[in-house]
């Protein structure tokens, strides 16, 4: 007799498929329809990863399922449907709970297991409340929330239909402002009004002549004065006197401040000395009276005998010649020589306490480049941790031994400073 395919029991017979199933088999894969099978488990179970498992366990791979979901919740919301899944499913498997870095990848390959294995009808009803489900087509986009962003969009649509109707206002608005003052702009003036027939007469022959420019014209009561035509005086008889800058200041500037050149340029008016206070007195010790001095000293006047002051009685200041650079030679000669120079002094600490002078001095000469006199005294240092020196070296190995590379890791170098003496009063 034929056996079955899934639990190898004799009796089986074909089924759909070209399946050879006994009947246990055939009602598990193949439930059958109506009410008894919607009456087997009527349990309702609230949760979102396990509601969307369940729903594409059919349609897509496990892989694919594990990866979605894991990027969707949380490890504690994975451990928890696996937990709800054991409880409910009760598989015969035992329960086991994952460790490590991919206990999530774990959990999600334990769910989908105990879910494949487990008999439809007794696998319970899971729904999701939060619709917080992973977008994987477009049969699982949120519509509440598309909902809500069409909604922004049409009021935001709206602000700017808005806006632009309101622009399109101002813009007539605009042109027909801009044409009514181009209208008002072009209008033709209107003509002066007539002379009215009341005027007053002209003058008869009998009124007094027009009076001269020598002379000014006498009163008459019978007519007004006829008002002369002729030209106005010239702009030489009205202008002002021109007056310099000096005889604008001398009235409130004191003597000592004019140059003696520009006190002939006032004849006929004194210049008094304006009275000495404590400030004027007190600006000049701090040195404000610089430019007063320099006006009141004697004016120099050229070789040919002309004077170098401007027409206001001021002389331009002529910038100094500079002076020529030193140089300093760098020949070789043997006949003459330059004195020695004074030997560069460089300060070097954070040594051994046990350093030497001598241990110093033999660094240095096994180190430098080119001969040199070198020098080393022991410094008083403020603790007995470490020991300083003061060395001497000429100036052309100054730029190597300051140099960083010279020194070994840790000493610190710089240039020498000798305290200052304090001058006795």
């Amino acid at each position: 007799m034929p056996r079955c395919e899934d639990c190898r029991e004799a009796g089986a017979q074909p089924c759909q498929g070209d399946l050879v199933l006994c009947q246990r088999c055939s009602d598990k894969r193949f439930p059958p329809s109506g009410s008894e099978s919607e009456a087997v488990c009527k349990d309702v179970i609230i949760n979102d990863l396990l509601c969307f498992t369940v729903n594409k366990m059919d349609t897509l791979p496990f892989d694919i399922i594990t990866k979605l979901c894991t990027e969707t919740y949380m490890d504690e919301e994975i451990e928890s449907a696996k937990r709800l899944v054991f409880d409910t499913c009760k598989p015969d498997e035992r329960y086991i709970k994952r460790k490590g870095g991919d206990k999530s990848t774990a959990n999600m390959e334990d769910i989908q297991r105990v879910l494949h294995s487990t008999a439809p009808p007794s696998l319970p009803t899971f729904v999701s409340a939060t619709l917080h489900l992973p977008a994987v087509s477009l049969e699982h986009v949120d519509i509440s929330v598309c909902m809500q962003e069409l909604q922004i969009m049409r009021q935001e649509m709206k602000l700017i239909r808005d806006c632009s109707i309101d622009s399109v206002r101002v813009q007539t608005e605009l042109v027909a402002l801009r044409k009514e003052i181009w209208e008002l702009k072009n209008r033709p003036s209107s003509a002066p009004p007539a002379p009215s027939s009341s005027a007053p007469p002209a003058p008869s022959s009998s009124a007094p002549p027009a009076p001269s420019s020598s002379a000014p014209p006498a009163p008459s009561t019978s007519a007004p004065p006829v008002v002369s035509t002729s030209a106005p005086p010239a702009a030489s008889t009205l202008a002002w006197p021109k007056e310099s800058y000096a005889d604008a200041v001398s009235d409130t500037c004191p003597s000592e401040t004019i140059p003696k050149s520009l006190h002939a340029g006032l004849p006929g008016r004194q210049v008094e000395r304006a009275p000495t206070t404590k400030s004027s007195q007190a600006s000049r010790r701090r040195g404000y009276s610089s430019d007063s001095r320099a006006l009141a000293r004697p004016q120099s006047t050229s070789a040919g005998g002309h004077s170098d002051l401007d027409s206001e009685g001021f002389r331009l200041v002529q910038r100094k010649k500079k002076r020529s650079r030193a140089v300093v030679g760098t020949a070789v000669s043997s006949s003459l020589s330059a004195v020695k120079s004074r030997p560069a002094e460089i300060f070097v600490t954070r040594l051994e306490p046990d350093t030497l002078t001598q241990d110093v001095e033999r660094y240095l000469t096994d180190n430098l480049s080119q001969k040199c006199a070198v020098s080393c005294s022991k410094l008083t240092t403020k603790y007995d941790g470490y020991s300083s020196f003061r060395v001497s070296v000429d100036y052309n190995a100054l730029s190597e031994v300051l140099s960083p590379s010279f020194w070994p890791c840790g000493i610190l170098v710089r240039r020498f400073h000798s305290r200052r003496r304090s001058s006795t009063s």
